[in-house]
């Protein structure tokens, strides 16, 4: 039996605000995509804006597993799973940008 009180809040605001900061992360590297007129940052970018949307996916099913006392608390694997595999191509592709 999992304890109701604070602990899952918690837990789910910190999701959230992972999720908003990988957001707002991904968009800060789209304008600098926009601003050098490059091709390779661009699609960086835009691989890194579905890992963050996928971050909120998790974060809002996060906060439902969470509030439900009976439910499991574990997140969903196959989502967190691609999520992980779309924000790594993006950082390869951050980086390979990075030394060009």
């Amino acid at each position: 039996m999992r304890d109701p009180g604070l602990q899952p809040e918690r837990t789910a605001m910190a999701w959230t605000r992972t999720a908003i900061s990988a957001m707002v992360s991904a968009v800060v590297y789209l304008k600098m995509a926009l601003t050098a007129n490059s091709l390779l940052l661009g699609v960086g970018g835009a691989v890194l804006l579905f890992g963050a949307l996928g971050l909120v996916l998790i974060s809002m099913r996060r906060r439902v597993d969470l509030v439900d006392v009976n439910k499991r608390a574990a997140p969903a694997g196959h989502l967190l799973k691609w999520t992980a595999i779309v924000v790594c191509v993006g950082a390869v592709a951050a980086v390979a940008s990075a030394m060009l």
